[in-house]
C-alpha cells in the first residue's frame, strides 16, 4: 500500500505545498530559472496580458524512456563513428534563445516574493512550449 501512496500525483497546488518533497522539487525548478537567468521580477505593467503560471506535478515512474530498439540502433552507430554518448535528465523547460517579445508571468502559487507580491516575471529566454 505504501508504494501506491508514493505515486499519487497532486491535483491541486495546495497538496504539494504541504509536502516537503514536493516543495523541494518546486524550489529546485525555480532555482534553475534563476541560475539560467530566464526571467526578471518586475512591477506589473499596465495594459499587458499576464500569463498564469501552473505547476504540473508528475512522478517519474520509469527512467527507461528510450525504446530498446532505438538503443540497439544507436549504440553500434555511435561506436562505428566514434561518438561519445551521454545520458541526461532534463529538469527545466527553458531554452537558451533570447526572445524579443514582451512576455509576463504571474509568480508561481506558493512561491510569491514576500517583498514584491504584486510583481510579475518578465521572460528573458524562451520556454519550451511557449506560443
Amino acid at each position: 500500500m505504501i508504494g501506491l501512496l508514493l505515486v499519487i500525483e497532486p491535483t491541486t497546488v495546495d497538496e504539494p505545498l504541504s509536502d516537503d518533497g514536493w516543495i523541494l522539487a518546486m524550489q529546485e525548478e525555480l532555482n534553475q530559472f534563476q541560475r539560467n537567468d530566464v526571467w526578471d521580477l518586475v512591477p506589473k505593467p499596465q495594459q499587458k496580458n499576464i500569463i498564469e503560471t501552473k505547476w504540473v506535478f508528475r512522478n517519474k515512474l520509469n527512467e527507461q524512456v528510450a525504446r530498446l530498439e532505438a538503443i540497439r540502433l544507436l549504440l553500434p552507430y555511435a561506436v562505428n563513428h566514434g561518438i561519445i554518448l551521454y545520458r541526461m535528465d532534463l529538469k527545466s523547460t527553458f531554452l537558451n534563445g533570447v526572445i524579443s517579445e514582451e512576455v509576463f508571468f504571474k509568480q508561481p502559487p506558493g512561491f510569491e516574493d514576500l517583498k514584491y507580491p504584486n510583481h510579475v516575471y518578465k521572460l528573458k529566454k524562451s520556454l519550451y512550449g511557449l506560443k
